[in-house]
């Protein structure tokens, strides 16, 4: 999958990345959400800035993971986009200043992945942060995925968390019969 990933072309990215980004936007979830959790993207995973900026013009709490000893980590507030840092990994997470926000808090939660399944299971990194982290969130999950890097199956452990929304640049797919998550 990583080797596919690397040979997807700039123009398919960019063009996937803004759709994806339209798409999470006109999200019921997404308006109705008033605190969010977002991943930085990072290298050639999905550019998430777009979502993170309009989210903070429209007033709404915006957390990116904070990574901790262990395997886990833990969601801090921004309130810009350069409240970030190089963190472990060299990607970028909040300062340690900024104020924690309690996964209960959270009301969508927007998550990476290598790849994901039609069926809403995502591949990550391995590190099994989000798996640990996102079982205590009681909000929508959605797995941003790129269509050309979307699988029939994946694997799945014990451990794996299956998302309530899959989305693509040409489709959401909803996991949980819950009207409330479509794409109006």
């Amino acid at each position: 999958m990583k080797c596919r990933l690397l040979k997807l072309d700039a123009r398919y990215i960019e063009r996937a990345d803004a759709q994806i980004a339209e798409s999470v936007m006109q999200l019921e979830a997404y308006r109705r959400a008033e605190v969010i959790f977002c991943y930085v993207g990072t290298a050639r995973e999905i550019d998430t800035r777009r979502v993170m900026e309009a989210s903070l013009a429209m007033g709404k709490i915006v957390g990116i993971p904070r990574c901790l000893l262990e395997g886990r980590m833990e969601v801090r507030r921004i309130m810009c986009l350069t409240d970030t840092h190089p963190g472990v990994y060299g990607i970028p997470e909040p300062d340690a200043s900024c104020p924690v926000i309690p996964p209960e808090k959270l009301e969508l939660a927007i998550v990476p992945c290598l790849s994901c399944s039609t069926t809403g299971i995502r591949l990550g990194h391995g590190g099994g942060y989000y798996d640990r982290y996102l079982a205590e969130v009681p909000g929508c999950k959605i797995a941003l995925c790129r269509e050309l890097l979307l699988c029939d199956e994946i694997p799945m452990e014990a451990h794996d968390l299956r998302m309530d929304l899959v989305l693509t640049e040409n489709r959401v797919m909803t996991m949980k019969n819950v009207k409330e998550y479509a794409l109006l």
